[in-house]
């Protein structure tokens, strides 16, 4: 029986460059899409936070039926 034939090797060493350039510039785009966190946004996210213990005890008084929130 014939043995295969190897198949030739790309050489890594020399793509890693062009390859850590182009998955850098992917992450950069990837980053101008997503919008930093506003004054605003996190205003309200804190609020949410803030307010949970007082949700939680409204819930539980409730027994778990409809509140106010």
């Amino acid at each position: 029986m014939a043995q295969p034939k190897p198949r030739p090797q790309s050489n890594r060493a020399s793509l890693g460059g062009f390859e850590a350039l182009s998955r850098r510039k992917k992450i950069q785009q990837q980053d101008r899409a997503v919008p930093r966190p506003t004054r605003r946004m996190k205003d309200t996210l804190r609020g949410l936070v803030e307010s949970m213990p007082r949700r939680m005890k409204a819930v539980i008084k409730l027994k778990g039926y409809l509140t106010k929130y």
